[in-house]
């Protein structure tokens, strides 16, 4: 895949980041950073990748909290967002999202969010991943459970209302956690965003109401929720 249609660029724009804009935006979006938060508490310090971090979802964020963190992106093109966002304060390094190529074990973490579902090959992309993580990997993905079973019905609809969607992999829970043990790693911990729909919060714009549906729905949550963010720690030889 050329540097133009990678991955992260689609992700890394402003037209993206108004996905994420208004109230009903920043609370999907902190929904997002919550999980990512409790996902590392019990990882502790140390060095991140923020694969794909153009978006500056995640690197602005963990900065704040004085982590040690470097987004990984594509192109400059990339990484004009995170720049922005930061005050161009954000530590970045171009090369490769769908494969990595930094060297064996030479970040603790791997981040990697709005990326697993658009690469070619996510079993390829996981395992550089490991490779690259001493201690840990944190990943989200779109699961094939609930209303996504529906998603080739669905997907015009979520089009109409979305106006700027893209098509996106689908990924069954039991064929990640396979792959990370695959990759020596054990998938231990695991967060379901949404069990209604993104595309209906960005809809009704209404906070309250979005809160309220997903409480009532929060038994299925870990069953259901999407998208998963997943974290993975390294077994011990």
């Amino acid at each position: 895949m050329s540097v133009s249609t990678s991955p992260d660029i689609v992700s890394s724009t402003e037209d993206y980041a108004k996905r994420f804009a208004g109230t009903a935006g920043e609370w999907m979006l902190s929904v997002q950073t919550q999980a990512i938060d409790d996902l590392l508490r019990d990882v502790g310090g140390g060095t991140i990748l923020d694969v794909g971090g153009g978006h500056a979802q995640v690197t602005p964020h963990l900065m704040a909290q004085g982590r040690e963190v470097t987004a990984l992106v594509s192109c400059e093109e990339a990484a004009a967002r995170l720049n922005r966002v930061s005050g161009g304060t954000a530590p970045y390094v171009l090369g490769s999202v769908e494969q990595l190529e930094q060297p064996d074990h030479s970040y603790d973490i791997v981040i990697a969010m709005r990326m697993m579902a658009h690469v070619a090959d996510w079993e390829l992309f996981l395992a550089s991943a490991c490779r690259v993580a001493r201690k840990a990997v944190i990943v989200d993905f779109p699961l094939v459970s609930g209303i996504h079973r529906l998603y080739p019905l669905l997907f015009g609809l979520k089009k109409a209302i979305e106006t700027d969607t893209r098509t996106y992999t689908r990924l069954p829970h039991k064929a990640v956690t396979t792959a990370f043990r695959d990759n020596g790693f054990d998938p231990d911990a695991h967060v379901g965003q949404f069990v209604v729909p993104m595309a209906f919060h960005r809809f009704i714009k209404n906070v309250p109401i979005s809160r309220a549906s997903e409480a009532i729905f929060s038994p299925f949550a870990s069953r259901m929720g999407n998208p998963v963010i997943i974290r993975a720690q390294r077994l011990p030889k």
